[in-house]
């Protein structure tokens, strides 16, 4: 009996779509195409945890930025407003400014 010896050719490979093909050498190897199906999910779960931390971050600068503006012109506001209300505070400021360019002042 000959002792095992590991050939990585043939093998198969996955496609993101579900699809299968044996492939003889990695340069055959489709563009997409990973060594099991699994690592679809491992690059989705990452995908989306890069997602939710920009997500995240974007979130933080646009209160960081109404904030910065409202400081600007002095406006009290609570520090746990949530940017929704942060927001809205921010929009009446800018229609305030606009109608006092408006009007010459």
């Amino acid at each position: 009996m000959q002792p095992y010896e590991f050939k990585e050719f043939p093998k198969m490979v996955y496609g993101p779509a579900g699809e299968q093909t044996i492939i003889a050498t990695e340069d055959g190897r489709p563009d997409g195409f990973l060594d099991h199906p699994d690592e679809f999910n491992d690059i989705a779960a990452a995908a989306v945890e890069q997602a939710e931390a920009d997500a995240k971050r974007a979130a933080d600068d646009e209160r960081a930025t109404l904030r910065a503006f409202l400081d600007e012109h002095k406006v009290e506001y609570s520090v746990n407003l949530g940017t929704v209300r942060l927001r809205a505070l921010a929009d009446q400021l800018k229609d305030h400014l606009e109608k006092q360019n408006g009007a010459g002042q």
